[in-house]
């Protein structure tokens, strides 16, 4: 008698458990389910949040410019317009349509706050910007460095900016300055020529710094030779096509442009 209560009380309950085990949901519905619960959590999350931050602590508005318009600027060489149009439309702050996962990426005209951020001593360069080092074959450098790397490259240089050299400096610059007016600008006005005044400023600059830094004379092939490479490995490396990098040995495009760094 026990034994066939014992088997009616487990037969019961085994069917219990069956019957229970069909109304469970399948994993898909479970999953879309969590999903949409998460998300309507962090959407009342947003607005709650935009509701308790003041409207001067919120984040700036994004400039109506698309991811491609603003890939297509910086590929072009016309990234600086670009920024000019935008901050003019948007205002001194704003923000961009990039494809950067994880982070948001703001554009500013605004002098002072530019100096705050790069005097902030928590501000960090962006892992980004270590595309640079491609351009010079893998060194780091002391632009895309931080931390340690950062202030010891900057304490090795400081001796370069004593006072005796930045006097010896200045001449230099002046000295160049005035022998690019006489010997370029002069002859341009006079001949009522164009005169490309973005590549006049690079070969200026890189002149002043070669001979004020290095104590070394460019000649104009040389000049040539390394705006040339310059030019092929910032278009190659700092906006790269992901499938061409990743088949890089496949394009000689970018052989050659590994050749150039």
């Amino acid at each position: 008698m026990n034994t066939s209560n014992a088997h009616r009380h487990l037969s019961a309950v085994s069917s219990m458990l069956f019957r229970i085990d069909d109304k469970v949901p399948s994993s898909t519905t479970v999953l879309f389910t969590v999903a949409l619960m998460v998300t309507l959590a962090l959407l009342l999350s947003n607005l709650l949040t935009r509701r308790r931050i003041p409207s001067q602590y919120r984040l700036p508005p994004v400039a109506p410019y698309s991811f491609l318009e603003s890939l297509s600027a910086s590929r072009n060489g016309t990234i600086a317009w670009f920024f000019r149009a935008v901050t003019r439309r948007m205002g001194r702050l704003c923000r961009l349509s990039f494809f950067v996962p994880f982070k948001k990426v703001f554009v500013t005209a605004d002098a002072e706050l530019t100096r705050l951020i790069l005097t902030d001593p928590d501000t960090t360069k962006s892992p980004s910007l270590k595309n640079f080092n491609k351009i010079t074959a893998g060194t780091s450098q002391f632009f895309t460095s931080n931390g340690y790397r950062f202030y010891h490259a900057r304490k090795a240089m400081a001796p370069a900016f004593a006072n005796n050299h930045i006097k010896r400096m200045d001449k230099v610059t002046i000295s160049k300055t005035e022998e690019w007016i006489e010997g370029r600008l002069e002859d341009h006005v006079k001949n009522h020529q164009d005169i490309k005044i973005n590549r006049e400023m690079v070969d200026l600059t890189l002149s002043v710094i070669l001979d004020a830094a290095f104590e070394y004379k460019m000649s104009l092939k040389e000049q040539k030779k390394l705006m040339e490479c310059v030019h092929v490995t910032l278009k190659t490396f700092i906006f790269p096509n992901p499938f061409k990098m990743f088949l890089w040995f496949l394009f000689p495009s970018i052989w050659r442009a590994h050749q150039k760094a």
